[in-house]
């Protein structure tokens, strides 16, 4: 019944996309800005002289429901709420579209949605690697956005960082421990994501398709050279002296196996992270072939393009070489490692590479931002970017890259304006794009949504405020930096007792566990004769209607760690994929496992730049059919089902199920069909109705 109703309950998806709406005459302006007018003009102007030039006529401007939604699904990531819909469309104030985009942009679903993308722009992780946690850069990206860190502070910063990875305050060297051990690798993803040029080609030979050579590989790689992964140098501190002095205690009660263990899960955490300011020099490799240098003679740091940094090192080789320690991040097929001076080359490195005057750093990240508002770049693909490359809008690209420098680098000012033109706000552009072909821009294009906006719109149909489940930006980090400053806080005894306890797990395991065992059985009772009187006491304050008893007893419930939120309406269910976490995609693990709703959608599994996709999957139909819109959406409890069941008479349920859903008000004819259907049986024709609306191309796309 339910796949009959999908096939004729609403327009076809081709009639879908091609809908035309009644359109709002008027652009409105930001009253706290004038220059977002006139720069939005300005864009205006240029789109539609491309468009005059080639023949075609831009789409009208969209109706109010559509730009609710659109507007909501590219800055906060989700589909609005029925009554943010209805605020929105009852509104009649001139400015209600750019004050809808400002509070958007302020809001905490913005971090959000920005937090998605560069997650899969910097393959951020839960985990980096075996030892290392990703959550201290997740949390420097999430706070990052959240304070609107300029877009060039936050790169410089990546590219300066150093100290213990996981030490508070230390977030960004998740960027360069997120290719640890390879630098090489790393020189040749920050040129491709933030310069958008492709080098990795040249780290092994010339590059067959662009003019990069391998020598000028290694002179870019310079900037970083004689970085460590690994916070202990020569001069080794008190704590670590401390520490190791320890471990031969442990080797004698314990035994050797014990001792690698505990310097494997206990000390090597303690000593990862970035050191070194840079040499500003390298090393070609043993194979190199060309006739412009010898295999590993030397070279000093050189930017391939534009005014390069002066890096004042000497090529000379070393009269004594240092042996290598290999446990700091060498690679063994190198043999020695050099130790050439350092001379803060990485500093200068950032310097040149986020530079205003950087032609190619601009260009990217509005190229990046044009996309990200209109679904295609004027360059594509937008980290491909060559010698012979031309926008498709030559005018229109150095516009923008003007505004990200009047913006300096402020993401969101850039977006205000993007969402301000009526270059955004007309009707969706429905032909195909074609890569290598210019793109008309009568309207931004349809796409599919994004894994992560699908997901966080399935929880606005679900839950009432999907943002209560962020949580605070340092909410998984905290407990990385506490187990990380605990060991400097530690007394001798306290130490002493810490790294035996570590080393029973491998020494003794079977009574490693009975310890476990027995320490959280004493734990959870002690809790439970805690919160017991205090679920008691809340029950009764709620029972009174006495909101100030009831919000100082869940405070006193959360500093002893319980949410007595989670204890009532538990943010985890078991359904037909086993344990789902109801949160939005930021807030869960980075990426979600294999099998997750936001994997089959499309999620990156972080290991490339940006390989998240939009492309349908027979996973992604048995998911929405018989999955979590079963087990969740049509559950009796979720939002959008509490709304249509208590909406009055079958008429109003209907509205109410296509506001909530699809974000507008059903056409005649799709009333008349639902009120057959309905009036058999309200119940399962409800169920119906919500079911086939969320399976619609209608829900999926972003128009």
């Amino acid at each position: 019944m339910r796949y009959q109703m999908l096939k004729i309950a609403l327009p076809g998806f081709t009639a879908a996309l091609l809908a035309l709406f009644a359109g709002d005459p008027s652009m409105s302006s930001d009253p706290s800005s004038v220059s977002v007018q006139k720069r939005a003009e300005s864009i205006d102007r240029l789109v539609e002289a491309d468009l005059r030039q080639a023949g075609v006529r831009p789409n009208r401007l969209t109706d109010d429901a559509t730009f609710v939604r659109r507007t909501y699904l590219t800055l906060v990531g989700r589909i609005p709420t029925s009554e943010e819909t209805r605020a929105f469309t009852k509104n009649r104030a001139r400015d209600k579209r750019s004050r809808l985009i400002d509070d958007l942009l302020a809001s905490p679903g913005h971090a959000s949605r920005m937090f998605n993308w560069w997650a899969d722009l910097l393959r951020v992780k839960t985990r980096l690697n075996r030892r290392i946690s990703g959550e201290p850069f997740m949390h420097w990206i999430k706070q990052s956005v959240e304070d609107n860190k300029p877009y060039d502070r936050m790169v410089f910063e990546m590219l300066v960082a150093e100290g213990a990875a996981h030490k508070e305050g230390n977030g960004a060297t998740g960027y360069y421990m997120r290719d640890r051990g390879m630098p090489e690798g790393n020189m040749a993803n920050t040129v491709r994501v933030f310069l958008g040029t492709r080098l990795e080609c040249a780290q092994c030979h010339n590059h067959p398709f662009d003019k990069w050579t391998q020598k000028q590989f290694f002179e870019m790689a310079a900037f970083t050279g004689g970085m460590q992964y690994s916070v202990a140098g020569r001069n080794q501190t008190a704590e670590l002296r401390r520490v190791r002095n320890l471990m031969s205690e442990v080797r004698e009660t314990h035994g050797e196996r014990a001792v690698r263990g505990v310097q494997r899960t206990l000390i090597r955490p303690q000593l990862e992270g970035v050191r070194g300011t840079g040499t500003g020099l390298a090393r070609l490799p043993k194979e190199y072939q060309y006739d412009d240098a010898a295999p590993r003679s030397i070279v000093v740091a050189h930017a391939i393009f534009g005014d390069s940094p002066e890096v004042k090192a000497k090529p000379v080789e070393p009269r004594r070489r240092r042996r290598a320690n290999r446990r700091q991040g060498n690679n063994r097929r190198r043999g020695p490692r050099d130790n050439f001076p350092q001379l803060g080359s990485r500093e200068q490195y950032a310097q040149w590479l986020t530079s205003s005057d950087n032609d190619l750093f601009k260009k990217v990240i509005a190229n990046r931002m044009w996309k990200f508002a209109m679904g295609v770049g004027l360059i594509e693909p937008v980290d491909d970017i060559r010698q012979d490359t031309k926008p498709s809008n030559p005018e229109l690209m150095a516009e923008l890259e003007q505004l990200v420098v009047d913006a300096e680098f402020d993401l969101r000012q850039v977006l205000r304006v993007l969402l301000n033109t009526d270059a955004w706000q007309r009707e969706a552009a429905t032909e195909e794009y074609v890569p290598g072909q210019s793109f008309c821009f009568t309207g931004p294009l349809v796409n599919r949504m994004t894994a992560e906006q699908v997901w966080d719109s399935m929880l606005t149909l679900v839950m009432a405020d999907p943002d209560a489940t962020l949580g605070a930006t340092d909410e998984k980090a905290r407990a990385v930096y506490d187990r990380f400053s605990s060991i400097a806080d530690m007394s001798d005894a306290d130490l002493k007792e810490t790294i035996n306890r570590a080393a029973l797990r491998y020494s003794n395991p079977e009574k490693f566990r009975q310890m476990q065992r027995q320490e959280r059985e004493q734990r959870s009772r002690e809790q439970r004769r805690k919160i017991r009187p205090l679920l008691a006491k809340l029950r009764q304050a709620q029972k009174r209607k006495d909101p100030t008893a009831v919000a100082r007893i869940k405070g006193e419930l959360k500093e002893m760690g319980v949410d007595p939120e989670r204890r009532r309406r538990p943010g985890r269910r078991r359904g037909a994929a086993g344990r789902t976490e109801l949160r939005r995609a930021s807030a869960l693990p980075q990426p979600a496992p294999n099998g997750h709703f936001l994997r089959e959608f499309g999620q990156s599994d972080r290991e490339q730049i940006q390989t998240s996709h939009t492309d349908a999957s027979v996973p992604q139909v048995l998911s929405l059919m018989n999955g979590f819109v079963e087990d969740y959406v049509l559950a009796p409890a979720s939002v959008v089902m509490s709304e249509v069941n208590g909406a009055v008479g079958v008429n109003g349920k209907i509205k109410a199920a296509y506001m909530a859903v699809l974000n507008r008000k059903p056409s005649g004819s799709e009333l008349a069909l639902w009120r057959n259907d309905l009036s058999r049986d309200v119940a399962q024709g409800t169920r119906d109705l919500v079911w086939t609306l969320v399976n619609t191309h209608e829900f999926r796309f972003v128009q």
